[in-house]
């Protein structure tokens, strides 16, 4: 169906576009990804996640979770390297966005303090492959903590989420069919960008 509407176009019909082969032209099979329950948590929290609040921490230091604002600056050997250096950066504790162990080293830091991070870059860095394996040092200055809040799945909040829903167990087979509605565009999708190839490469 997808082929024949695609061979139906006007390019097709083009005289100066010319296709060895259509009928029978074969393209390799998309399936459809399954749906599975931590795909539908994952998404939920995705989705309580756009109603966080947010409060300025004084008085305890930071803590997994927490968005920091902190000054780095990086050195190998005592020498800056490109690309390690930052001003008034905001960083969730906890995300995996700096390489391993810096935001470990961030947690229990208290606002104003100044610390050394020793840290080594994965081998396999592949987004400065220069600086892979290497043992550096991070000068860090945490400037302010930021907590929070993501509020719990829970019938109050599914209004605001939205949802129609009545029950949790309503809302989270909502999110399991809205999946696998995405899943299924996304394969069509992916099928009929392989029979536009296929048909380029004829």
């Amino acid at each position: 169906m997808t082929l024949t509407m695609l061979v139906g176009c006007g390019s097709v019909s083009n005289d100066n576009i010319k296709i060895k082969k259509y009928k029978g032209l074969e393209v390799e099979k998309v399936v459809t990804a399954d749906v599975t329950d931590e795909d539908v948590e994952a998404s939920i929290k995705s989705d309580l996640e756009t109603l966080a609040t947010t409060e300025e921490i004084k008085n305890r230091p930071a803590q997994k979770g927490d968005i920091v604002v902190i000054d780095f600056v990086g050195k190998e050997n005592g020498v800056e390297f490109e690309g390690g250096s930052g001003k008034d950066t905001r960083l969730e504790l906890g995300t995996g966005t700096f390489i391993p162990g810096f935001e470990d080293g961030v947690v229990g830091k208290n606002i104003g303090q100044t610390f050394d991070l020793n840290l080594t870059f994965p081998k396999d860095y592949t987004p400065s492959p220069d600086m892979a394996g290497k043992a550096v040092v991070f000068t860090v200055t945490l400037k302010s903590i930021t907590a929070k809040h993501v509020p719990e799945l829970t019938v109050d909040v599914l209004a605001k989420l939205g949802s129609t829903a009545k029950t949790i167990e309503e809302y989270k087979a909502q999110v399991k069919e809205n999946l696998k509605e995405l899943n299924a565009k996304n394969a069509e999708d992916e099928l009929k960008t392989k029979i536009k190839e296929a048909l380029l490469e004829q």
